[in-house]
C-alpha cells in the first residue's frame, strides 16, 4: 500500500492540511515543521500522484464528486478546444 498525506501527517503530528501545504510548496508553514514534513515523506518513499495533483492546480473542469460543466462538450476533439479557450 502506498503512503498517504493522511499517514504523513499523523507521523508528523500536523494535519493534513499542513502536510498538503508543504508538498505543493505553499506559503503558511515555518520552515521547521516543513522540514521536518519533507523528511518524513522521504523517509516513507511519498510520491504525488500526478492526477491528483493536476486537480489540486485547478486545471480539471471537474470536481472528484462528479460536478458537470455547464459548458457541452461533445467529444474529445472539442475537449482539446475547451481546455485551450478557457
Amino acid at each position: 500500500m502506498s503512503t498517504t498525506i493522511k499517514d504523513i501527517a499523523e507521523r508528523a503530528e500536523v494535519s493534513i492540511a499542513t502536510v498538503s501545504l508543504v508538498l505543493n510548496n505553499k506559503p503558511g508553514v515555518g520552515q521547521t515543521t516543513r522540514s521536518r514534513i519533507l523528511k518524513i515523506a522521504d523517509d516513507l518513499k511519498y510520491h504525488q500522484r500526478g492526477g491528483v495533483a493536476t486537480v489540486n492546480r485547478g486545471t480539471m473542469r471537474c470536481s472528484s464528486w462528479g460536478a458537470r460543466s455547464s459548458r457541452h462538450v461533445p467529444d474529445d476533439t472539442s475537449r482539446q478546444s475547451y481546455a485551450n479557450s478557457a
